[in-house]
């Protein structure tokens, strides 16, 4: 798969259930759209992952180890066992911290540097919202998810610009 199709793939999951959702208040469909945002968060951050530097820092592994303790507390969270919330609550945060301070050390900050750390922040403290059931959890969501989008359209934009360039110089 191109880069230009995972994004444009990432881009139609995640706008396509905040377009559809208009239409329908049934809680039911509102579970199958937020399915398929989640194949469109899928295929975005595949994307940023194969075109990143973070896979070669420790911060990568870090996240990693952040991310399966979140799983590790979600499995507890569905089993009814005591502490999951809390275990999700530490993976979550430790997630954020560890991205806070590989974007404070990273030297030159572009635009989509900022971008990403608007939907790590976003994201994860939008699912801690919901999961204590604390006002706005929706709406930080909805954020994250437009800075995503943003983000995957300032990379399409990047491959499109890449491609015309490429063409121009007669390479093609």
């Amino acid at each position: 798969m191109t880069n230009k199709s995972r994004i444009i793939l990432a881009l139609a999951l995640t706008l396509l259930p905040s377009l559809l959702a208009v239409f329908f208040r049934s809680i039911d469909v509102h579970a199958v759209l937020n399915m398929i945002s989640i194949g469109g968060l899928y295929f975005g951050v595949t994307y940023l992952l194969e075109n990143s530097t973070i896979k070669r820092t420790i911060y990568y592994r870090l996240s990693c180890f952040f991310i399966a303790i979140v799983i590790i507390g979600v499995m507890f969270k569905v089993q009814h066992w005591p502490y999951g919330s809390e275990i999700i609550l530490t993976g979550g945060v430790a997630i954020v911290v560890t991205y806070v301070v590989r974007f404070a050390k990273k030297l030159q900050k572009k635009f989509p540097d900022y971008l990403k750390l608007m939907v790590v922040v976003l994201l994860i403290f939008g699912k801690l919202l919901k999961l204590y059931h604390y006002y706005f959890g929706n709406e930080t969501l909805m954020l994250a998810d437009l800075c995503f989008i943003l983000l995957m359209f300032y990379y399409l934009w990047k491959e499109f610009k890449n491609k015309e360039s490429v063409n121009k110089n007669g390479i093609d």
